[in-house]
């Protein structure tokens, strides 16, 4: 209802076409992604499934936490943003790629899918789960026989 009056009704998602909707920084590390990025794209009731103004990648390196791709999202999206205002300034109207979304929309619970591991995981792999997933609520968590007990770790305080 609220999105009918409003002409331009932008999200600037913190994610690129490839992780629309939520968790996209721990996928991105799970899956060793080597670029993320931002889409500007307007907002339709199914998240992330608008049309697409803009998107802008970055590198990843290996050793990247979710609070440093958190960052440099929001110095992309703030150039993202001033890029739009710009181009609005000057036409007066919003020109949409021809871009799609990459996949459907994740959702946190999707997240149960790489946030647990067992004892025997090698350690390469519980590192990466770990450092995709200890930033949310939803892990890690690590199998134990049939059940699931939560996996206790430190808080790492990352620095740029």
């Amino acid at each position: 209802e609220i999105l009918k009056n409003i002409k331009y009704p932008i999200n600037f998602h913190s994610g690129s076409t490839r992780y629309p909707g939520r968790g996209g920084y721990a996928w991105a590390i799970f899956e060793k992604s080597k670029y993320y990025g931002c889409t500007a794209h307007i907002m339709e009731k199914k998240v992330d499934s608008g049309k697409i103004i803009e998107e802008a990648k970055f590198p990843l390196e290996g050793f990247e936490s979710i609070e440093i791709i958190k960052f440099k999202c929001f110095l992309t999206n703030m150039l993202i943003f001033y890029g739009i205002l710009s181009k609005l300034n000057i036409s007066k109207k919003i020109i949409y790629k021809k871009t799609k979304w990459k996949r459907k929309t994740l959702k946190l619970n999707d997240l149960k899918k790489i946030n647990t591991f067992e004892k025997k995981t090698p350690k390469k792999i519980k590192n990466l789960i770990i450092r995709a997933t200890e930033y949310y609520p939803y892990g890690p968590y690590i199998k134990n026989k049939s059940n699931f007990k939560k996996f206790k770790i430190k808080k790492k305080i990352h620095i740029i």
